[in-house]
């Protein structure tokens, strides 16, 4: 599936911020980060690669490029990455380059060795305290100029809020499904069980009735087994309850983990708006402007509240 985007100029840290906010999925957010990391270095890939942990594989690769995000289903190993720098990414605290190793990873993850060829530049994405994803970037090399890993940082760190917040939705629809599908099965194996007995009790008291009493052990057998399976019932819809109660506190702690990214990111929002102000004041001061002056303005601008 392709998802098309237009690509912009490059914008200041609190639009960009703005704009992925807006961003309604996981791919619309990535699309806002190549979008910028894009106008900002134009050649580079930008890759996400979802990670299923029941199965210890990476299970889809979404490569957004200058048409869109194109995903497509793999199945690759994380365990495969060089030993020395896996944990690194895996731990999603920095983004690791390969440097001598690109061209070989490159060609694991599926990627086109870039003309003249590149760096690859990945960075683990994990939720809950568990693997998540892995976000791949190619980076092509230049024959001036430096690295461009310096500029892609504080888009890379403001994308990884927004992952960890289309994550905690997923895995709160997730624990609704399953216990949706707890308690349908639960409900249906109960009622099939009752019901069987039901017409296994009346077909034995329509034979005691014919027989003068001669199956009236057998009666009170299934009248017995009812009871039991009634009971059994109950205990599976208690123990349902109290897994609907630890859902629901679960929830409660995501909303709140929600709640406090979104303040993070309310306040790296007002921190980049206050680097913003003082770049345009640095970049627009006169040589000869007295120092005294340019210091209280940029101490109104760090004062400044909006």
């Amino acid at each position: 599936m392709t998802l098309m985007f237009s690509t912009m100029s490059p914008q200041p840290l609190p639009a960009f911020c703005q704009t992925l906010a807006a961003a309604p999925d996981l791919r619309g957010a990535l699309g806002v980060l190549y979008a910028e990391m894009a106008a900002n270095d134009p050649g580079l890939e930008l890759a996400f690669f979802p990670y299923d942990a029941r199965k210890g594989l990476l299970t889809a690769r979404l490569v957004a490029g200058p048409s869109g995000i194109t995903t497509t289903g793999i199945e690759l190993s994380p365990d495969h990455l060089p030993a020395k720098l896996k944990k690194d990414v895996l731990g999603g605290a920095k983004l690791v380059d390969f440097g001598d190793l690109s061209n070989d990873f490159m060609k694991f993850l599926s990627f086109g060795t870039p003309t003249g060829g590149g760096y690859l530049l990945l960075h683990g994405v994990r939720f809950d305290g568990e693997l998540y994803a892995l976000l791949a970037v190619i980076e092509p090399k230049r024959r001036f100029g430096g690295r461009a890993t310096d500029r892609m940082l504080p888009l890379i760190a403001l994308f990884m809020n927004a992952a960890s917040k289309f994550a905690e939705r997923d895995a709160r629809a997730e624990a609704v499904r399953a216990l949706e599908e707890v308690s349908e099965s639960l409900h249906a194996r109960y009622t099939a069980i009752v019901n069987d007995l039901e017409i296994q009790l009346a077909d034995a008291r329509l034979a005691a009735e014919g027989k003068g009493g001669g199956d009236t052990r057998r009666v009170l057998q299934l009248e017995q087994a009812a009871r039991e399976a009634a009971a059994q019932a109950q205990t599976a819809s208690e123990r349902l309850s109290a897994v609907e109660q630890q859902v629901s506190a679960a929830v409660a702690q995501l909303e709140k983990a929600h709640l406090d990214m979104s303040n993070q990111t309310l306040q790296l929002r007002a921190q980049g708006k206050v680097l913003y102000r003082i770049e345009r004041l640095l970049e627009h001061r006169d040589k000869a402007e007295d120092p005294r002056k340019l210091l209280d303005e940029v101490v109104a601008a760090v004062s400044a509240r909006e």
